[in-house]
């Protein structure tokens, strides 16, 4: 996850996902910690976080993520990354993005945020908007996209992985694509808070969607782009033993051709 930003060469973590608020503009169907309003769950104060980055940046340079609810709403959200940047941590967002315009792109750019990753669940907005619980949800993504990747900032989209969605994931890499992006973070559902209440997909359905997610690998819409997807949070098979029994020499196979 997240990997292209590189490897610090130090001990220590390599990846650290921090959760920098309790609070959400969505209602995510899936969201493991309810997040909402906050209902006064405790934040770490600005000096409280600066201190945890200083903590962290004697252990190594980490990737750091933040992450939520929606990082975003946080009003030290871009001196929280400046000075994670200065400390010589690796900055990246996890965000639904909605509230990225263009000039809160440029200011994420300018406090040293390496990386975008948002969530993108279907390439049809209507899908998206239902499962994120909020209308207009899935446009205000895009354009969260386009902004970051107009200031230079490379986006990962990531996409959970649902009975509603999982024929989709061909079209949401496609659609990725055409907006200039090849990173892709399949997720499996992880059933704690409001997920709890969601149908996942079927144990037998797991093999099939990681064999597909091997060939998206593989196999980009551009043929000069390497698509990059992966896939986390799922009990599924090992990715090498799908490999030996064929899925990947036939993917390689269609890929040289095309």
């Amino acid at each position: 996850m997240l990997d292209s930003i590189g490897d610090s060469g130090k001990s220590g973590p390599t990846l650290i996902s921090w959760n920098v608020t309790y609070r959400c503009n969505l209602r995510c169907a899936h969201c493991y910690m309810d997040a909402g309003d906050g209902g006064g769950a405790p934040e770490l104060s600005t000096d409280e976080a600066k201190l945890l980055i200083d903590q962290v940046a004697q252990v190594g340079s980490p990737v750091m993520i933040l992450s939520g609810g929606e990082p975003l709403l946080r009003d030290d959200l871009f001196e929280i990354a400046e000075y994670g940047t200065q400390r010589g941590l690796r900055m990246v967002i996890g965000t639904n993005g909605t509230l990225i315009d263009d000039r809160t792109a440029v200011r994420l750019a300018g406090a040293g945020i390496r990386k975008a990753a948002i969530s993108l669940d279907s390439a049809d907005p209507g899908v998206h908007d239902r499962f994120r619980g909020v209308t207009g949800a899935w446009e205000r993504a895009v354009a969260g996209i386009e902004a970051c990747r107009e200031a230079g900032i490379p986006v990962q989209v990531h996409t959970t992985v649902t009975p509603q969605n999982h024929r989709d994931l061909e079209r949401i890499a496609e659609f990725g694509e055409s907006l200039g992006v090849h990173d892709f973070q399949f997720f499996f559902l992880v059933p704690t808070g409001r997920g709890r209440s969601l149908v996942d997909i079927s144990p037998g359905m797991y093999e099939t969607l990681i064999r597909r997610i091997l060939r998206l690998r593989l196999i980009g819409v551009y043929p000069s782009a390497r698509r990059a997807p992966r896939s986390t949070c799922g009990l599924h098979p090992r990715w090498d033993y799908l490999w030996q029994r064929g899925s990947g020499g036939a993917s390689r196979a269609s890929a040289t051709a095309g």
